[in-house]
């Protein structure tokens, strides 16, 4: 069975890894100066490279005959690190995603008292170390910080944020990021050299641009022996070939999409949309076209509308939504439909409106009837009113006199806001040192009882008692 690209062209050494210079550097100064800490932590994304690169220092620092603080990648130390079918004894990787628990952690500290079994040093590399659980990671935290001597630990994450604070403080971190476009197309040319084939930068840089960051140079990797077959034949494959192999959408119909798109014309854009899903996954024409626009984008940012560029990456990936994309897309001079935040203040802005004008209709409503009264029984109304009156007394408010205003004033600066509302709304009344509370509604009597040992607590304090009325 033969071996993937990924796995034969894996970095053997620190000189072989693509990109992290800040990393490899400093690694490699501390190599040579025999200063190397025992307490390492590689941070990043999936596919970067971090247990890669644990390897590679745990090859230097065994080498046997090392060149420059670098494995030599020929003495039975290093073979032993980088060929997958063999392993090294000194080199114990643990996996903390299924081996965190706390008891793991302490038979992992048992083992690192035992010296070394060929080597000056033993080398633990600990992948997912975020995998810790709260009780491996306290255990862990003693061998972190005080290691045997003879002990070097390298923890790879993909998620440093989820350690704990103590055990991330105690290492020397490297956060990897991923390599530039040109330096990932240079390593695909050169690996393609490695197994005999001929690949072009262009197709190279083709192949770095439509393969999932994620996924890192193992992806890309992935990818490159997609080709492989069609490198094999010695005739080089343009870009279209390259696209049908990997089932992305032909580049001469993303332009004619765009094309389309600029002209306006709704039914030739999704025409084209149409025709290019024909053997394409949607999720192929949507990384093609989201690639289309980034590309224009920092050609000329004024170009594209950063709302529809959202919408083209975010957006779920089904044939609905991207027929409603690109029909926006297609539409001159419309907004966005994505504002979520702007919906929201538009529509409670109509319901404000709508509200504006149904008051203006209420107190025509009522200042009416006032009018009609007078007019109809101008005799009748001054004998009727006074009789109804009497019923009337508790709902109204009375005339504050210059005594309520003061202690009103004295009240509200030492009562709560809802306390001193609930007071004001009772129809207060003051009658020597006897405060009279008379609230007009169910609603206002229960808020006042919520807040009535506070008022009669401040009115006290004023030397005044509070009364409440029933209804």
């Amino acid at each position: 069975m033969s071996v993937s690209l990924a796995t034969k062209f894996r970095p053997a050494s620190l000189s072989q890894v693509v990109g992290q210079k800040h990393a490899t550097s400093v690694l490699l100064a501390s190599l040579k100066r025999n200063s190397l800490p025992q307490q390492i932590l590689f941070s990043g994304g999936s596919g970067l490279g971090k247990t890669t690169l644990a390897r590679c220092v745990a090859a230097a620092l065994l080498c046997l005959d090392p060149k420059d603080g670098d494995a030599c990648r020929v003495c039975e130390s290093c073979l032993d690190i980088s060929d997958p079918s063999r392993t090294h004894p000194d080199v114990i990787e643990f996996d903390a995603a299924s081996n965190g628990q706390k008891d793991q952690i302490r038979e992992l500290a048992a083992r690192a008292q035992v010296a070394p079994v060929r080597s000056q040093h033993r080398v633990y590399i600990i992948d997912e170390a975020h995998g810790l659980s709260r009780d491996g990671g306290q255990a862990f935290l003693k061998l972190l910080e005080e290691p045997p001597p003879h002990v070097i630990f390298m923890l790879a994450t993909t998620d440093p944020e989820k350690m704990l604070r103590t055990n991330r403080s105690r290492c020397v971190e490297f956060s990897l990021s991923r390599p530039t476009d040109r330096e990932l197309a240079e390593h695909l040319v050169r690996v393609a050299e490695g197994v005999s084939l001929t690949l072009s930068i262009d197709v190279a840089m083709f192949l770095v641009k439509n393969t999932d960051d994620a996924l890192g140079v193992r992806g890309l990797l992935m990818s490159l022996e997609k080709i492989s077959s069609m490198l094999s034949w010695g005739i080089a494959p343009d870009i279209s070939e390259v696209a049908s192999i990997l089932g992305l959408p032909p580049s001469g119909k993303i332009k004619d999409l765009l094309s389309a798109i600029d002209s306006a014309d709704r039914a030739q854009a999704l025409s084209v949309l149409d025709s290019i899903r024909s053997g394409v996954s949607e999720a192929m024409i949507r990384h093609a076209l989201s690639q289309a626009l980034r590309d224009r984008l920092f050609q000329d940012p004024s170009s594209i509308n950063t709302r529809f560029y959202e919408s083209a990456v975010s957006a779920p990936v089904t044939p609905a939504h991207t027929d409603v994309l690109i029909a926006r897309l297609a539409t001159p001079n419309l907004v966005p439909q994505d504002r979520r935040v702007e919906d929201v203040i538009e529509k409670l802005q109509k319901e404000v409106a709508q509200l504006s004008k149904a008051a203006p209709l209420e107190s025509k409503a009522t200042t009416k009837e006032p009018v009609k009264e007078p007019v109809k029984e101008p005799v009748k109304e001054p004998v009727k009113e006074p009789v109804k009156e009497p019923a009337k007394p508790s709902t109204k408010r009375q005339p504050a006199t210059p005594e309520l205003v003061s202690l009103l004033s004295q009240l509200k600066k030492t009562l709560s806001v809802k306390a001193f509302a609930a007071l004001q709304s009772s129809n207060p009344s003051l009658s020597g040192d006897r405060l009279s509370l008379s609230p007009p509604s169910d609603p206002i009597r229960t808020r006042l009882l919520e807040h009535r040992e506070e008022i009669k607590s401040r009115a006290s304090d004023k030397g005044v008692t509070v009364a409440i009325k029933r209804s």
